[in-house]
C-alpha cells in the first residue's frame, strides 16, 4: 500500500512502509484497525534491532518478552522502548474492540514516524484530515 510518509522506507523494508500506508489510510475511518497496523510496525521495527544486533531472544518469546529483554532494553533508548510500548499498548486495544478516537491514532502514527526515523532523515509528517 503506497503511503504518504513511509515511501523513504519502501526500499529495503517495503513492509513498514505497507504498514505505515494501511495506518495512514484507516486513521480516521478505522482506528483501531490503523492502531492495530501500528502495533505490527512496532513489532517489525524489535525484529529488526533483533536481527541487526543479533540479540538473543527468550524461549517462544511474545512481544512483551521482547521488548523486556535484557539485552534488548539495555541497547535501545528508554525514549523509543517507550514510544513501542505506547504502540503495544494502544494496539492491543484496537485488536481488542476497545474504542480507539481518530486524535490516538494520529498520534500514535506520529510515535510510528519517530521509530522509522532512523531509515532517513525525513522530518515532516503528513497525517492528512
Amino acid at each position: 500500500m503506497k503511503s504518504q510518509n513511509f515511501e523513504f522506507m519502501r526500499e529495503g523494508t517495503s513492509e513498514l512502509a505497507d504498514l505505515g500506508g494501511f495506518a495512514e489510510s484507516y486513521l480516521h475511518s478505522d482506528p483501531a484497525s490503523a492502531v492495530a497496523k501500528m502495533r505490527l510496525f512496532a513489532e517489525q521495527i524489535v525484529e529488526r534491532i533483533y536481527q541487526t544486533h543479533q540479540l538473543p531472544k527468550p524461549y517462544l518469546a511474545k512481544f512483551i518478552d521482547l521488548l523486556n529483554n535484557a539485552p534488548f532494553t539495555s541497547m535501545v533508548p528508554l525514549v523509543i522502548l517507550d514510544k513501542i510500548h505506547l504502540l503495544r499498548k494502544i494496539g492491543n486495544k484496537g485488536v481488542h474492540g476497545e474504542h480507539i478516537a481518530s486524535k490516538d491514532a494520529v498520534s500514535s502514527l506520529d510515535e510510528c514516524f519517530d521509530l522509522a526515523l532512523p531509515f532517513t532523515h525525513k522530518i515532516e509528517l503528513n497525517i492528512g484530515s
